[in-house]
């Protein structure tokens, strides 16, 4: 059974009710700013397409991130570290306070065409 707050599936009451990528982005790029379709900077593991957000407190960061990217979505609790929203375009953004990678916190955008923001996992660290 489904755990998503706001009715489930596609085709079902509530289902991918709300807002798209495209409709969270300008709010999204009001603090976290896009290079060429991604946010943040590469990361320094070589072959990685992962990104990095550097902040003082990058759990609250990441949590900000995913807050503003998904707002308007279904959400759902997968395990008790791990929430993932649905938006009406059928994108996907998933938070984890601890990704299994690197231990860090992360969030995964699998958006949906058409956008010009790139799907990428994204880790945020500790400000050096």
């Amino acid at each position: 059974m489904s755990k998503f707050s706001h009715g489930g599936f596609p085709g079902t009451p509530g289902g991918n009710s709300g807002r798209t990528f495209t409709d969270n982005l300008p709010d999204l790029v009001k603090e976290f700013p896009l290079d060429h379709g991604h946010f943040g900077k590469p990361s320094d593991k070589t072959n990685s397409i992962a990104r990095i957000i550097e902040s003082p407190d990058p759990i609250a960061t990441a949590e900000r991130f995913f807050r503003l990217a998904a707002e308007g979505g279904t959400m759902r609790t997968d395990k008790p570290n791990i929430k993932v929203a649905e938006l009406k375009d059928g994108s996907f953004i998933t938070f984890r306070v601890v990704s299994s990678s690197d231990g860090t916190p992360a969030v995964d955008l699998n958006l949906t065409p058409p956008t010009y923001v790139k799907t990428r996992k994204i880790h945020f660290t500790k400000e050096k």
